[in-house]
């Protein structure tokens, strides 16, 4: 009965964020990459880093951003620059996570590479080639990672034995398909849904002390976005398409139903957890 109606809360949540309206004033709608421009990142606004051998381009449709050259590489886009919040994106906004804000993005993981590094003994692999990091004005975030079949949490220290940056909730999917995902991050809980169903939910993380290099730091970032391989043990090759965020209206019933399911969603995460890919 108690699994019942944490499965309901849910789905409920769920439901009422794929209620809120997509088309939005444009004060409360920021498009951070319009991929129809036929242009990149760097020509955004974002920080775009891109060493070779990892190459990207615009094939007239989709950004390509590709790291499968060489797995010990990292590229990607970032909101502002990690180390000292320099050269930040004219047009990010304060992401306020108590308010709630979306960020929507399109992405198909052409292909990704991954050793077997298993952190905290678990059976699962800890390190996707294609992440997506959301980090809140307070810090609170997420970092979300890709496999070809599978889309996951990365854990913060404290969720078990040396925790930090494993795999925590997980669901398995296919993302060689272009998705229109949405994160959502709301009070202290998010969702992730794609092309409008609702794929993880749980609560945001606190990833400081990172034990990062202060240099590419980017978990003690106040409103800050990254998207692409920050790694050195896999690799991907993505299409990519258009990045915004959004805020969320006021209903004040969603609001409500996030504190509830912040309960919920610590023991659900351990349920789901030590589910074998």
């Amino acid at each position: 009965m108690v699994r019942l109606h944490c499965r309901l809360l849910v789905s409920l949540m769920a439901l009422c964020l794929a209620l809120v309206p997509t088309t939005r004033l444009s004060a409360d709608l920021v498009e951070l990459y319009d991929v129809a421009a036929g242009t990149l990142p760097g020509d955004q606004g974002w920080l775009a880093v891109v060493p070779a051998p990892s190459t990207e381009q615009h094939n007239g449709n989709w950004l390509n951003l590709d790291t499968t050259a060489d797995r010990a590489s990292q590229a990607g886009y970032f909101s502002e620059s990690p180390f000292n919040g320099a050269l930040q994106h004219p047009d990010m906004p304060v992401l306020d996570r108590l308010a709630g804000f979306h960020i929507d993005f399109q992405l198909q993981v052409l292909s990704e590479g991954h050793n077997q590094r298993d952190d905290n003994g678990d059976g699962l692999d800890d390190r996707a080639g294609f992440s997506l990091i959301a980090i809140s004005e307070d810090l609170l975030g997420l970092e979300v990672g890709f496999f070809e079949d599978r889309v996951w949490v990365y854990a913060a220290a404290g969720e078990g034995t040396n925790s930090l940056f494993t795999q925590a909730e997980g669901i398995a999917w296919d993302t060689t398909q272009m998705h229109d995902y949405r994160l959502t991050l709301l009070g202290g809980n998010y969702l992730l849904s794609a092309n409008g169903s609702s794929l993880l939910t749980g609560s945001l993380r606190n990833y400081n002390p990172s034990g990062v290099n202060p240099l590419f730091d980017p978990y003690d970032n106040p409103s800050f976005l990254f998207l692409g391989d920050d790694t050195t043990s896999a690799d991907s090759n993505v299409l990519l398409g258009s990045i915004s965020v959004s805020s969320i209206p006021e209903p004040s019933g969603v609001l409500i139903l996030t504190l509830i399911l912040g309960r919920v969603a610590v023991r659900r995460k351990y349920r789901t957890r030590p589910n074998a890919r």
